[in-house]
């Protein structure tokens, strides 16, 4: 009885990827190449292989091993915390000037995203966003983008940089911040003291400091400098 339960499930798993695949077909099958070829990166194996599952589910693309990655299209790599590494660990794989690169990042990326676009980075994806039609999308993106004007990738610049914004946004739909925390991150931006930010606020030192702290422990952030720089890099102050 296992047995036959088992096979039944496998069989309604084969008709989803069946469904899906074709689907698939019918929406990417009109300007795409028959065939891209997309070598996957990650920090670790779980990424690698989720990634991995998904292609799978795109007959349109061919995933190739490291090996040959100089003759992939795309590169899809996953990102861990906040990417200090990745213009380096970009460096070393790019495949030279047409390089085109997906990201798979953390809320907690905070990589300079002028930088990675000009490594070639043509899109960006949020894990705690993650869906397989933006993951298609994104990889779609990065095979019709290959040289870039200076408008065009200031442009991909300013899409990456608000798409970074709004996820740091919180269910509200305002900033990924309170108003009051953004107040004084503005305050210590202009080198304000804890002392001078409390008057300035009508706020204890201790009230100042409990309001850093809880940005810092909601957002993984490990200081007042990496709070404040964090929240330079998403344009909030």
């Amino acid at each position: 009885m296992k047995s036959s339960m088992q096979s039944a499930e496998d069989a309604d798993s084969k008709d989803v990827i069946a469904s899906e695949e074709s689907a698939t077909r019918r929406r990417w099958s009109a300007g795409l190449p028959r065939v891209a070829t997309v070598h996957v990166r990650g920090e670790d194996a779980l990424t690698r292989a989720g990634l991995s599952r998904h292609l799978v589910l795109l007959p349109w693309l061919m995933e190739i091993e490291a090996d040959v990655t100089q003759a992939a299209d795309v590169c899809v790599f996953g990102v861990r915390g906040t990417g200090e590494s990745l213009p380096t660990s970009l460096k070393r794989i790019s495949c030279g000037p047409k390089c085109r690169f997906v990201l798979l990042v953390d809320d907690a990326w905070e990589t300079d995203i002028s930088s990675v676009v000009h490594l070639g980075v043509r899109a960006v994806l949020w894990r705690s966003k993650f869906s397989p039609r933006g993951f298609e999308s994104a990889i779609r993106s990065a095979v019709e983008m290959s040289d870039l004007t200076d408008s065009s990738r200031d442009a991909l610049v300013r899409k990456i940089s608000q798409t970074r914004r709004q996820m740091l946004s919180p269910g509200d739909g305002v900033t990924g911040f309170t108003a009051r925390e953004i107040d004084v991150l503005r305050f210590l931006a202009a080198g304000m003291d804890l002392e001078k930010i409390s008057a300035a606020m009508s706020y204890s030192e201790r009230t100042i400091k409990n309001i850093l702290y809880g940005a810092m422990k909601r957002h993984k952030l490990q200081n007042r400098t990496h709070l404040v720089s964090y929240a330079i890099r998403a344009g909030l102050i």
